[in-house]
């Protein structure tokens, strides 16, 4: 009886297991495929960036991030330094919150092919206090690294939240789910003056 109750437990631990796994399947189909616009605003002692993302899923469900904070980093090669081989450089951003965002699912084209689904959304970044030293500091690395042509950059979310598949009768929520998740964006570097 006693094997019995171990058995039913240790079959159900990698039956949860199994579906966690999936789960994080999907959400690498997920992308941030292009920075559209980047507005920077006081709001009382803080610096915030509204920031529109393109995201694409690959994914043939829908997926679900919900109740997520993040640390958002840029990580770069500095094309000016005297060393070529110099490592990446990660130059932290700022954190934000997510209360829900939902991401539609792949569809198919003729052919059989498969299109990612998009969305674009505006997210805020807390930057830091607007008078603060390393706050100005993050900000003159950030320019550099989009006002270079020749820079290449990977977008860096780190945090947890809540992963929702989207199933049959409803949602599949996963909880406590960390990533560390890497993205190579196409950024609009032009810059209008008005």
């Amino acid at each position: 009886m006693r094997v019995m109750k171990h058995v039913a437990v240790v079959g159900m631990v990698l039956f949860l297991a199994r579906g966690a796994f999936a789960q994080m399947d999907k959400v690498a189909k997920l992308d941030i495929t292009a920075i559209k616009t980047m507005r920077f605003e006081e709001r009382g002692a803080d610096l915030m960036a509204k920031t529109g993302l393109v995201f694409s899923n690959a994914a043939d469900s829908e997926i679900k991030l919900r109740n997520g904070e993040f640390r958002i980093s840029v990580k770069s090669v500095d094309r000016a330094a005297a060393d070529r081989n110099a490592p990446p450089k990660t130059t932290p951003i700022g954190t934000g919150k997510l209360e829900e965002l939902v991401f539609p699912a792949a569809s198919r084209v003729e052919g059989g092919a498969s299109k990612p689904g998009q969305l674009l959304k505006e997210m805020e970044i807390k930057v830091g206090p607007r008078d603060d030293k390393t706050t100005m500091q993050r900000l003159i690395a950030l320019f550099n690294i989009v006002g270079d042509p020749a820079s290449t950059f990977t977008l860096i979310l780190e945090g947890t939240c809540e992963v929702g598949i989207k199933a049959e009768k409803g949602w599949i929520y996963q909880s406590g789910i960390t990533v560390e998740l890497e993205f190579q964006p196409s950024i609009q570097r032009e810059v209008l003056f008005k």
